[in-house]
């Protein structure tokens, strides 16, 4: 993990079978599941499993496509599914969320940029 600005990123990487692609991601505390552009879902042939409601900073809920995926971080198996959705910006924003994050024991200390990360114990 690693900051550019005063965000912290990592580094996730998406497989379909034959298919894979290394992608940056913000580290997003607030999103319960992470998040990777629709575009991407279509360029990896990833299968929809489901539409579900989902609460973020609009006032009502969106509906967002869920995708089986499997996701690595920092080289494991962490998920096996994302959701597929569009965050209107400049440039294609991707996020890890909670359903990663909550795997592992994170320590930030912005005052000097640094973030260490250790998987948990089962």
């Amino acid at each position: 993990m690693y900051f550019k600005d005063s965000e912290i990123y990592g580094k996730i990487k998406v497989i379909n079978e034959e298919k894979s692609i290394i992608l940056e991601a913000l580290i997003d505390t607030g999103a319960f599941k992470t998040l990777i552009p629709e575009s991407i879902c279509k360029e990896l042939s990833l299968i929809q499993v489901e539409i579900k409601p989902v609460w973020g900073i609009c006032p009502t809920p969106i509906k967002v496509n869920i995708y089986l995926a499997k996701v690595y971080f920092l080289e494991k198996l962490v998920i096996n599914s994302v959701i597929g959705f569009d965050i209107p910006s400049e440039k294609q924003v991707s996020l890890i969320g909670r359903d990663i994050l909550s795997q592992f024991d994170i320590n930030i200390a912005n005052s000097i940029k640094t973030c260490t990360i250790v998987k948990k114990r089962k």
